[in-house]
């Protein structure tokens, strides 16, 4: 059975280290990087079953990574697993078009992290 592949990306070191060691915990390959340019160095060169990254990136747009994929065939339908410390009826409007699998509000809960990456990783 193949191992899934997550990237994450998130230039907030504590919540990148929680997420990276939650998900090698369960058995999965983890690729972390805290910039845009690594993010799209990374997606260049790597499958992955589920991307993880975070709105809120300080001096930076959180929406870039998530267009830069949608732009790319081989990430049309790869999952997206969005965090963020918004008003989700904010986030429906600026993502409506990028068919993100899930946001999830920060802090968040754990257990329902795990069930999110359980589900499409």
């Amino acid at each position: 059975m193949k191992k899934s592949r997550v990237l994450v990306f998130s230039d907030f070191d504590s919540i990148r280290k929680i997420i990276v060691n939650s998900i090698k915990s369960k058995g999965m390959d983890v690729i972390e990087t805290t910039s845009y340019q690594n993010a799209i160095k990374e997606l260049n060169g790597t499958s992955f079953s589920l991307v993880i990254t975070d709105n809120d990136i300080r001096n930076d747009d959180g929406t870039k990574l998530v267009k830069y994929m949608r732009s790319l065939t081989s990430y049309l339908y790869t999952p997206i697993l969005l965090l963020h410390s918004s008003k989700p009826e904010q986030l429906a409007d600026t993502y409506a078009d990028y068919n993100i699998a899930c946001f999830m509000g920060k802090p968040f809960d754990m257990q329902k992290f795990h069930s999110v990456v359980d589900r499409f990783a």
